[in-house]
């Protein structure tokens, strides 16, 4: 009886976590260029809006840019941003908020 409450317990703490989960992002760096992925696991779709920014590996002032997007529930590791540049980069930074719709 108390193993079966504890389940019950655990199954309403998990599941909606699961369905209200946010886009999961990730990002590549390789060189002179970078990429953003997103993945929604959970049951709603979002819009989000995000800023990025970067410096090159001399040092050179951050460039930076923002937009906007919406993902669908259930799609997993479509592409955000995809950049090549003119020179190494060393540091991204990824900034973003999501909203249910």
């Amino acid at each position: 009886m108390k193993i079966t409450f504890i389940a019950i317990v655990l199954s309403f703490a998990i599941i909606p976590s699961i369905a209200m989960a946010e886009p999961k992002f990730v990002s590549n760096i390789n060189g002179s260029s970078f990429a953003i992925n997103a993945s929604n696991s959970g049951s709603q779709a979002y819009e989000c809006v995000y800023s990025y920014s970067f410096n090159h590996a001399q040092g050179s002032v951050a460039s930076q840019f923002s937009g906007k997007f919406y993902i669908e529930a259930g799609v997993s590791n479509i592409s955000v941003i995809s950049r090549n540049t003119d020179r190494m980069i060393s540091t991204l930074d990824f900034d973003y908020k999501c909203t249910e719709k």
